[in-house]
């Protein structure tokens, strides 16, 4: 394991500059929260380019809770070349939790991390972020174009130990024990004005909900957040983007969805 974060350490240190071996702390003395909903350590993707009308909104593709469970994103490759994912759920030992967050805060540099990087000359790429609630550290640091040009920045040290990290969360993954497809028990819900010409593709789901339902936001859409089956009645469409469903009001609306995660549940 240790020579899995020195490999990650090389290209900055052949890219002329000396990165110092950050130590793992003692994974028995991390402390940490035991909660079925206490978010540990969290890692997403967002921004760069994405489609405004595709109907999937992607969540967190891996996320440590505190009863050691884990929510990760499988992607699978079909034999035409297109690609599917689906969110899983796993879990790992208290020893392996332990483990992994003392990685995150040693050698993932999240301990000293800032809450930004953003010295890469890379146009429309995505940010890395992570989230972690461990170890006395409760801090949110989004990476941009992480990947991307890091020999060359100037925080190229952090960076090497973030590519590390992301090695880590694969291994945690891979380690633990698959528990089958996480099943969301609720989802969140955003209608608004379709884009362009677009024609209603499917017939509104829900026939205990109107649009009035749904709550106004800032940017001109309404959000709710609705149960698993009323969830499902979306998802098992199967149509990825451009959905546009003509409501009981007589309007046209495109429909985005996202499940949520335990710790985003009502209470």
């Amino acid at each position: 394991m240790a020579r899995r974060w020195a490999v990650a350490l090389l290209g900055a240190c052949l890219a002329g500059c000396w990165c110092p071996v950050v130590p793992t702390p003692d994974p028995s003395t991390v402390t940490h929260a035991t909660g079925a909903r206490d978010v540990l350590l969290r890692l997403s993707v967002v921004g760069g380019l994405p489609n405004p009308a595709l109907t999937f909104e992607h969540p967190p593709r891996f996320t440590l809770y505190g009863d050691g469970r884990i929510i990760h994103t499988v992607t699978h490759e079909s034999e035409d070349g297109t690609y599917t994912s689906e969110q899983r759920l796993a879990e790992l030992p208290a020893d392996r939790v332990d483990d992994l967050l003392a990685q995150a805060l040693g050698p993932g540099c999240l301990t000293t991390a800032a809450d930004s990087y953003r010295d890469v000359e890379v146009f429309d790429a995505v940010s890395t972020v992570f989230e972690i609630h461990a170890g006395g550290t409760d801090k949110t640091v989004s990476v941009y174009a992480l990947g991307l040009a890091d020999e060359t920045a100037p925080s190229r040290c952090d960076r090497a130990g973030f590519k590390g990290l992301l090695d880590r969360l694969d291994e945690a993954t891979a380690e633990a024990t698959d528990l089958g497809p996480f099943e969301p028990t609720a989802y969140e819900v955003t209608i608004a004005t379709p884009f362009g010409d677009a024609e209603p593709n499917a017939d509104w789901p829900w026939p205990d909900l109107r649009p009035a339902d749904f709550t106004p936001t800032e940017r001109d859409e309404r959000v709710r957040v609705v149960s698993g089956e009323q969830g499902a009645a979306v998802m098992n469409l199967g149509i990825t983007h451009d959905l546009v469903m003509t409501a009981p009001d007589g309007e046209d609306y495109m429909i985005r969805i996202r499940p949520l995660l335990p710790d985003e549940l009502p209470n």
